[in-house]
C-alpha cells in the first residue's frame, strides 16, 4: 500500500511519486563535467527526495561516491558557531554511516570525518582563517635567506617572535575557539607560503590533530599540531608518535611538533612560548614548540 507524502523525503516503497531524476535531465552532464549546480524550487516539491536519489544513483554507478548532507541542524546555534560545528559534523558522520557502504565511508578509525576532496581540504581552512588573516600585522619575511630559499631556523625564530607578540590578541579574532590556535598558525604559514611556497593540510576532524606540510623550494617542513586542554594529559608523547609516523610516510627526518597550551591559569603566551629539541621513538630529532 502507498500514500501521498506531504512531509519529508519520499520513499518509493511506500509513497506515490514520479521518478525524481527524470525531472532533472541536465544533472548527469553537469556532474560528468565536474561542474557546480544550484537547485531552486518551492518547499515540498521534491528537492530533498531528488538529491537523495541522485546520491544513491551516483554511488551505485561505481564511478562516484556521493551523499547528501545538510547544515540545517546548525541553525539553532547561530550565536555559537562552535556548537553549530559540532552539531553539523555529528549529523554528517551519522549520515555517512547510514547511507554509504563501509568501504566508502569518509571516516577514520576513530569515526572522525576526513576531508577527502583536495579542493575542500584547501578551501575550508582558508575560509576559516579569513578573519584571522585580515587582522594580521605586517610580517617581514625574515625566514628567506640570501639565496632566496626558506631557512627553517629563521622561520622558527620568526614564528616564536610572532606568537609571543601577537598570539593572544589573534586568538580572539575567530569564533571557532576550539581550533583558534590552529587557525592562527595556518594563517601565519599562508603568509609564509605567499612568498613562493604552499601549505598542505591533512586534517582529520574529531581526532584532535592537524598535520601541516610547508613546501618552499627544496625545503619540506612537516608540522604536527596538538592542543593541550584542561583535564587531558600532556600531548607530547602522543604528538611525537604521530609526527614520527607522519615523517616516516614522507621519508623525512625532522619536523615540528607544536603544542598549544589552552589550559586555564597558564602564564601569558609571551612567557610560556618556547622551542626545544625532542627525539621520537625511532630516533628522529625534531623541534618541540610550546605556546
Amino acid at each position: 500500500m502507498r500514500w501521498f507524502n506531504v512531509a519529508g523525503p519520499c520513499r518509493p516503497n511506500i509513497h506515490y511519486m514520479l521518478p525524481p531524476l527524470a525531472r532533472l535531465p541536465e544533472l548527469e552532464r553537469l556532474i560528468v563535467q565536474q561542474s557546480y549546480f544550484v537547485l531552486h524550487a518551492p518547499r515540498q516539491t521534491g528537492k530533498t527526495t531528488a538529491m537523495l536519489a541522485l546520491a544513491q544513483a551516483l554511488t551505485a554507478s561505481g564511478d562516484w561516491t556521493a551523499i547528501m548532507l545538510s547544515v540545517e541542524v546548525g541553525a539553532p546555534f547561530s550565536a555559537t558557531p562552535e556548537q553549530a560545528e559540532v552539531s553539523i559534523l555529528r549529523s554528517w558522520r551519522e549520515d555517512a554511516l547510514l547511507r554509504l557502504p563501509m568501504e566508502l565511508q569518509p571516516l577514520d578509525a576513530h569515526q572522525g570525518l576526513v576531508l577527502a576532496n583536495p579542493i575542500y581540504a584547501a578551501v575550508i581552512p582558508r575560509t576559516l582563517t579569513f578573519t584571522t588573516r585580515s587582522f594580521f600585522p605586517p610580517v617581514a619575511p625574515t625566514w628567506i635567506g640570501p639565496d632566496g630559499q626558506l631557512e627553517p631556523t629563521r622561520l622558527l625564530e620568526a614564528f616564536l617572535s610572532f606568537w609571543r607578540q601577537h598570539g593572544q590578541p589573534l586568538l580572539g579574532t575567530t569564533s571557532y575557539h576550539e581550533i583558534a590556535p590552529h587557525l592562527v598558525l595556518m594563517a601565519f604559514l599562508d603568509r609564509v607560503a605567499n612568498g613562493g611556497g604552499r601549505v598542505e593540510r591533512e586534517a582529520a576532524v574529531g581526532r584532535g590533530r592537524l598535520d601541516l606540510r610547508l613546501e618552499f623550494g627544496h625545503v619540506i617542513l612537516p608540522i604536527e599540531v596538538k592542543v593541550w586542554r584542561e583535564v587531558n594529559p600532556d600531548p607530547q608523547t602522543e604528538g611525537l608518535a604521530q609526527l614520527d609516523g607522519y615523517l616516516a610516510g614522507l621519508g623525512l627526518d625532522t619536523g615540528w611538533l607544536v603544542i598549544f597550551d589552552q589550559r586555564p591559569g597558564q602564564p601569558p603566551i609571551a612567557e610560556r612560548t618556547s622551542a626545544t629539541s625532542a627525539t621520537t621513538l625511532s630516533g628522529r630529532m625534531v623541534t618541540l614548540v610550546r605556546g
